[in-house]
């Protein structure tokens, strides 16, 4: 009987009437390569999922850049739009208002945007703007303009 620390023992010597001499089974073969494909597989997907919500968080911290910038070019005006409440929705602009980029902007995608003022009282005014792009993303900022 050989040693147990021989070169030729391992853990297929557990089975009865196993030699030294044999290899792996065909099961085994087939199982491992399907537990490596299943394992690749979950890989994969996991990689495509994370590259697809990095271009998505790449898409929306673009649109908040614009947002953001038309934003406060409308707080830094004063417009006077007093008692009625507007919306601009790809139309001309009235009296240099909203201001440019509207009513579209191109960057890595082309933005719609929808601006928003209602007049809340004699000292405030609430200004929403919104942002969309293809397919069907949107992007929806507001505050309250204090004059």
């Amino acid at each position: 009987m050989a040693p147990l620390r021989s070169p030729r023992w391992g853990w297929w010597m557990l089975r009865p009437g196993a030699s030294a001499e044999r290899g792996l089974s065909l099961a085994e073969v087939m199982l491992a390569l399907g537990l490596a494909a299943a394992t690749l597989l979950v890989m994969m997907i996991t990689f495509t999922g994370g590259l697809r919500l990095l271009s998505h968080s790449e898409d929306t911290a673009e649109a908040a850049g614009v947002a953001r910038q038309i934003m406060e070019r409308i707080l830094a005006r004063d417009y006077l739009f007093r008692g009625t409440d507007v919306t601009f929705d790809g139309g001309p602009a009235v009296r240099g208002f909203p201001p440019s980029p509207y009513p579209q902007i191109t960057l890595r995608h082309t933005y719609k945007i929808k601006v928003t003022l209602t007049h809340l009282d004699a000292f405030r005014n609430h200004v929403q703007v919104d942002l969309s792009w293809p397919p069907n993303h949107s992007l929806h900022v507001e505050a309250i303009n204090l004059r």
